[in-house]
């Protein structure tokens, strides 16, 4: 199940620049889902059973919806939405028609993710998934600007682990995610996209321009090896500076450039602890720039593509120790010369072997001050797979 959050969804928690606000996006997103209203009816007619609701929502067509209270029980559990109206939502269901009783809520469903360990503005994150590592993400949430992020592949409290990635000599004090560039309760735009074992997580961090922002991810990568038990990745930044060259999802690392701003569990001999590695697509060749800008791989692509008008993309792949470990399960870069062609939350509906997936657009990457249809040094734009399934 692929699922995708943002910050404009009704009862979507507020990300700013204030202590434990990315704790409140993470919760509801991984573990809570949010948006909780109790139906006024559920009934089914034929397949179709239809919710109505005392109040507006955000659920959208393709989206998932939690149902808990309902009598027959058949009708709990996690539908993905196929209509929706103003105040009120259809699922396909295999329950006998007729009227359901119990005191029935509805929410966005969460990703599925335990909230394992937790403290005054601290958590660690792990997936329920039992095909997957099931690393640890903890997340210390006190500052304002930022959070600090380190993948554990144990833990046994919410400040004690095993394995960090990154380890404390290449990152102290672990990764930062930032929320914003300045430290005030204004909300800031987000999206979060992910499934049992993976997110990726968008913020707007300089109020003035929210049509784009940076973009991180922590999770299990589709690695070249079957059941790596160490394919769990975390990206972020090494810093706080928000003016400074962004750990970001539309960004390639070339190889002039040490990736510290990227890490694996382990090396894929198992051995030892955390490394680095370097994010590159298949398109990049020179520069150190982001997907979708004219200089990111020096081809000079424009867009649309003249043979077909198409969207050309590729995978991001990760390179470590000399090897291909894998990709960035579900995202798509572009070398197309396209900055200025997309916007945050543009879906582009898949063809030939993306035929029936639709793409979610998030404008990442540049400078804070950077906006749409700037010029080649400004934001650039990635693609993630919002149909599935990613695996």
């Amino acid at each position: 199940m692929i699922t995708y959050f943002d910050s404009t969804m009704i009862g979507a928690p507020p990300l700013s620049g204030t202590a434990g606000a990315m704790l409140g996006v993470l919760d509801a997103c991984l573990v809570t889902g949010f948006g909780l209203q109790t139906c006024t009816s559920l009934t089914v007619v034929g397949t179709v059973a239809t919710a109505a609701l005392p109040a507006a929502h955000s659920l959208r067509v393709g989206a998932y919806v939690r149902i808990a209270g309902a009598t027959p029980a058949g009708l709990n559990g996690d539908w993905p939405v196929t209509g929706v109206t103003s105040q009120g939502f259809t699922f396909t269901t295999n329950v006998a028609a007729g009227t359901a009783t119990g005191t029935i809520t509805s929410r966005h469903t969460p990703l599925g993710w335990a909230k394992e360990f937790s403290g005054t503005n601290l958590a660690a994150y792990r997936s329920a998934d039992v095909t997957g590592t099931r690393m640890r993400l903890r997340v210390d949430d006190t500052a304002a600007v930022s959070s600090r992020v380190v993948g554990y592949e144990a833990m046994t409290d919410v400040d004690t682990g095993a394995g960090p990635f990154p380890t404390a000599l290449q990152a102290s004090g672990g990764l930062h995610w930032i929320k914003s560039t300045v430290a005030d309760a204004s909300a800031r735009a987000w999206v979060l996209i992910g499934d049992s074992r993976l997110f990726y997580l968008y913020v707007a961090t300089y109020l003035p321009y929210q049509d784009h922002g940076t973009a991180v991810c922590f999770g299990d990568y589709s690695s070249v090896r079957p059941g790596d038990p160490y394919a769990c990745m975390l990206t972020g930044k090494t810093g706080t500076e928000v003016s400074s060259s962004y750990a970001d999802l539309a960004k390639v690392l070339t190889s002039e450039r040490t990736p510290l701003e990227a890490c694996l569990a382990k090396s894929y001999s198992g051995i030892g602890s955390a490394v680095n590695f370097f994010p590159k697509s298949a398109f990049a060749i020179t520069h150190n720039s982001n997907s979708g800008t004219d200089i990111y791989s020096g081809l000079g692509l424009s867009y649309p593509n003249g043979p077909d008008n198409g969207l050309i993309t590729s995978p991001k792949y990760i390179f470590s120790n000399t090897a291909l470990r894998g990709n960035f399960t579900g995202l798509l870069h572009t070398p197309q010369s396209c900055q200025a062609a997309f916007e945050t939350g543009d879906i582009v509906i898949g063809t030939g072997s993306l035929t029936g997936r639709k793409l979610f657009c998030l404008r990442s990457g540049g400078e804070p001050t950077n906006v749409k249809n700037t010029v080649n040094t400004g934001a650039g734009v990635v693609f993630i797979d919002i149909t599935g399934p990613w695996r």
